[in-house]
């Protein structure tokens, strides 16, 4: 957590539309997921591409509006074509940031694709600048799916921006009155994002993305032999973490444990450089002979 910058840019496809979030800054975003839309005109109906597409227009005309989001929920479209028409509609209507729903890896290394493309950036050049955003609701009382985590995963991975804050609805599964429905978010949202959402992130970029990159990297420059016991000692390192960050206390038959995969490894260590210091190399010619 304290390597976490305290803000970061949110980068738009023109460089004014770039935001800063974090911090002291504020960024507003237009109302997102709403079922049904309403105006004096046709009154209250339910969503549809058309209205979406509206929506999307008056994010890009109002500046106060720093960043896209899904206005009304496009019903008129199936839904697993509706994420490919909500960004064609977001690169084609608005030049700020763009929102995706995490509703799948499917739906979500698509859009990923589309903005890549949009934005103009190699493959490379994507997982290292963050220009969309999706938001993870976490369930109350503190509750992340299945759906909601692959979304984390997918996201950390890509280094693109999770927005992970709890669903709350006063009356529903919050008090009534706005005070303790208020509290009940700030709490929920310290505890699940630091418990659950933040180190699910943590999780995929450093103990998976880095350490199996630098396994990728050494295994195949290092001896079959010498791997293998390298692989025995995580349980060891396991334990030492555990006991060093978590606070986990070990019984005397783990350490003796531990101690016994350790040892194994030095013998072997100290047997395989005797070994080498003994043998003796043959001559071409004698071999020859």
């Amino acid at each position: 957590m304290t390597l976490a910058p305290s803000s970061f840019e949110l980068i738009g496809r023109a460089p004014e539309r770039t935001v800063t979030l974090g911090g002291r800054h504020l960024a507003t975003v237009p109302v997102s997921s709403p079922p049904a839309v309403s105006d004096l005109d046709g009154g209250k109906r339910s969503g549809n591409l058309a209205d979406f597409r509206d929506l999307v227009r008056l994010t890009q005309h109002f500046d106060v509006m720093h960043v896209t989001g899904p206005c009304v929920e496009p019903q008129d479209v199936p839904v697993q074509f509706r994420h490919l028409q909500s960004n064609l509609a977001y690169l084609t209507l608005t030049d700020k940031a763009p929102y995706l729903y995490a509703r799948g890896r499917g739906q979500v290394r698509d859009s990923f694709e589309m903005f890549r493309i949009g934005y103009g950036l190699d493959e490379e050049a994507f997982l290292s600048t963050p220009c969309c955003y999706t938001v993870i609701n976490s369930n109350s009382p503190r509750q992340l799916d299945i759906p909601m985590c692959m979304g984390l995963i997918d996201f950390a991975a890509a280094g693109q921006v999770a927005v992970i804050t709890p669903f709350t609805l006063a009356g529903a599964m919050a008090p009534v009155t706005l005070a303790g429905a208020l509290t009940l978010q700030h709490a929920e949202a310290i505890l699940t994002n630091r418990e659950v959402g933040v180190n699910l992130v943590l999780l995929v970029l450093f103990p998976t993305l880095l350490s199996f990159g630098i396994m990728s990297y050494f295994q195949p420059r290092v001896d079959p032999t010498r791997a293998a016991l390298i692989y025995l000692t995580e349980p060891v390192f396991a334990a030492g973490y555990a006991w060093l960050l978590a606070g986990k206390r070990l019984t005397p038959r783990e350490i003796f444990g531990a101690g016994l995969i350790l040892a194994a490894n030095l013998l072997v260590e100290i047997l395989a450089a005797r070994s080498k210091r003994e043998t003796v190399p043959v001559c071409q010619n004698d071999a020859a002979i």
